[in-house]
């Protein structure tokens, strides 16, 4: 089976295109699947869903019949709340928070998290650069890399209270991303 989006670009699924959006969230959600060789046009509508063959060459005397989709199935919204954990450590500071917020775009990622020592905020400044924040029992600021493999979230870097009063130190964080 082959489903074409006619247009720009290298994918099609959640970009804007109401036929491609459709056709897949069809089959993901109520596993119906398109005709082979259904075809998306750029604007979103459904172009055709006749099988394409090679026996039959296609003629372009008469214009292809342009068919709106008809209803459009929303992907799945994950709930709100807890998102996935993460552990903070930086010399002898150390503790585990869950993450109450989150985006995620590889390599990129942001989220703040809570804990009953303290919450934490990692900010991205883009290329899996990042900033973070910790606040409660001690207060932290420090400046990392990212690296996300599927929903594992790896950050190392270096930073020291915001008053100096504790030397430069590394740190890490490890966080698991469940649903964003």
């Amino acid at each position: 089976m082959l489903l074409t989006r006619d247009g720009d670009g290298h994918t099609g699924y959640l970009k804007g295109n109401a036929c491609i959006d459709q056709t897949i969230n069809e089959y993901l959600v109520n596993g119906t699947v398109p005709d082979d060789g259904t075809v998306c046009g750029e604007d979103g509508t459904l172009v055709t869903d006749t099988p394409v063959t090679t026996d039959t060459p296609v003629t372009t005397d008469t214009p292809a019949t342009t068919v709106s989709p008809t209803t459009t199935v929303a992907p799945e919204v994950p709930d709100a709340g807890a998102e996935g954990s993460a552990t903070f450590t930086a010399g002898d500071i150390s503790f585990d928070a869950e993450i109450v917020e989150c985006t995620l775009a590889d390599p990129d990622v942001s989220f703040t998290a809570e804990g009953e020592n303290a919450g934490f905020q990692v900010t991205s400044i883009g290329g899996g650069e990042v900033d973070v924040f910790v606040q409660g029992v001690v207060e932290w600021e420090g400046r990392g890399t990212a690296t996300i493999t599927g929903g594992d979230i790896s950050i190392v870097g270096t930073g020291a209270a915001p008053d100096d009063s504790a030397p430069v130190e590394d740190f890490s964080i490890d966080a698991q991303i469940i649903a964003c």
